[in-house]
């Protein structure tokens, strides 16, 4: 079966019996992909507006050629200057696409990871100690749980991704490699 179809780049009609094809024309297939707008952006580029993967939006900001996280840009209006590196703009709500300025604060790298429990503490974000045995003096590690209590949960699911540090008693640890006086007392 044949389809009747219009090509988008010469607008000229042509026949082709593949459903799949776009252009009319090797020629005007390359012609398209390489096809700019004026400030540089490709033909197939419909808004400056766009959502990541992690839920942050980006913005086309064409002075400087590429995508600019729109929090930062809110921020740097707000401020009346732009951020630099070791500034970090913090959504309130922790809602990663809500932009609105009353939203929005500046941090500095080291609160903002104390905020978000990454340096090892427990996060302000309701966890204030291990939903494991509930004490707040071991550093905070994954899955709202300390060091201890993480690596036992891992045990007990049979995963092996923590730290690699093991137990080698055999008596307390069942998973734990067998040493060579074990093996030799073992009949």
């Amino acid at each position: 079966m044949d389809y009747f179809k219009k090509c988008p780049q010469c607008n000229e009609g042509y026949v082709t019996p593949d459903w799949r094809r776009i252009f009319c024309s090797l020629s005007c297939a390359s012609r398209a992909k390489g096809a700019r707008r004026p400030d540089g952006r490709p033909v197939s580029f419909k808004t400056g507006r766009s959502k990541r993967k992690s839920g942050y939006i980006t913005v086309w900001v064409p002075e400087i050629g590429r995508n600019i996280m729109e929090h930062r840009i809110v921020m740097e209006k707000i401020l009346g200057r732009p951020l630099h590196s070791w500034e970090h703009v913090h959504h309130k709500n922790h809602i990663r696409d809500d932009n609105r300025p009353e939203n929005l604060e500046v941090l500095v790298d080291h609160k903002h990871r104390k905020l978000h429990g990454r340096n090892g503490a427990w996060a302000s974000g309701g966890l204030t100690c291990c939903r494991d045995c509930q004490r707040s003096d071991r550093p905070h590690l994954a899955r709202g749980l300390c060091r201890p209590c993480y690596e036992k949960q891992m045990r007990l699911e049979g995963l092996q991704k923590f730290s690699g540090i093991r137990c080698t008693n055999r008596e307390l640890d069942p998973l734990a490699p067998a040493t060579k006086e074990s093996a030799q007392s073992t009949p």
